[in-house]
């Protein structure tokens, strides 16, 4: 018998795959694997914040003065008549009135919007466009649906583990680190919430304001403001973040009709002397 030593195909142990195919599918899959775990754990994380007491939120909220940095106190006459019809509207929820605080600042912008620690802050500006207590009462049960949603604290939870993540992704430590979680603390108490988050707080607004006065006159009024805005700016910022106010004017008048709720009714005038 003799012996061969057969000649290898030159190919043989080559690969039919270009290496830098292989090394970005392996990135990819990567990437998405780590991407689907953050996902969880964020979604975790919100989860276990909602069970967070109020009590030890306030431990983590920073003060209003790095939230509203420069800006001035509002008028003491329209502080004292904010906190006074926010304790009226608390009478409907499961929240005390030491679980919410407002504070009015001076600006001439409209808006309001909630915080950490049930902190919610009032733009006098928005103040100012309202025709009456009905719809400004519509605006702050709206920001107190988002303290008893624990909404503020869930976006945190979320924001806060996605942040850490992405630390230990690309080996942030020190002092940097320390620095970037403050800031994220400080900037996610003025989140802006998901679309879903907004719709909730509209609804449970809703049921306040049926609750408070019989009826639910007065809670489309800030969103028709904004849909006969002639500020673009205005209206995009608002677009960004939450549902078309024409969407949201729909649907608050449809769960009106479908809970028997007219939307007629007396409208009681601000107890405030411009």
């Amino acid at each position: 018998m003799k012996l061969e030593n057969p000649r290898v195909p030159e190919e043989m142990n080559l690969s039919r795959v270009h290496p830098l195919k292989e090394f970005f599918s392996l990135i990819l899959v990567v990437t998405l694997a780590l991407g689907a775990a953050v996902w969880g754990l964020s979604f975790a994380a919100g989860w276990a914040a909602r069970f967070i007491p109020l009590e030890t939120e306030r431990l983590l909220a920073p003060g209003l003065d790095t939230l509203i940095g420069d800006s001035r106190a509002g008028d003491p006459e329209t502080q004292a008549y904010l906190q006074s019809l926010t304790h009226r509207l608390l009478r409907h929820t499961d929240l005390n009135p030491a679980d919410v605080s407002v504070t009015c600042i001076e600006s001439p912008d409209a808006n309001a919007f909630a915080t950490l620690g049930g902190q919610i802050v009032v733009l006098s500006g928005l103040v100012d466009i309202m025709p009456d207590e009905n719809a400004l009462a519509m605006v702050l049960a709206h920001e107190i649906g988002h303290v008893q949603s624990r909404h503020v604290i869930v976006a945190t939870g979320r924001g806060l583990t996605i942040a850490l993540a992405g630390m230990v992704l690309l080996g942030a430590t020190g002092s940097d680190a320390i620095s970037s979680l403050t800031s994220l603390v400080s900037t996610s108490a003025i989140l802006s919430f998901s679309r879903e988050q907004e719709r909730e707080a509209d609804q449970f607004a809703l049921q306040i304001l049926q609750a408070e006065y019989g009826h639910t006159g007065g809670a489309t009024d800030f969103f028709d403001s904004l849909t006969s805005s002639h500020d673009d700016s205005r209206l995009q910022q608002f677009f960004n973040t939450h549902p078309a106010p024409a969407d949201r004017v729909r649907e608050i008048r449809a769960l009106s009709e479908a809970r028997g709720w007219p939307m007629d009714g007396e409208r009681t005038s601000l107890e405030l002397h411009h």
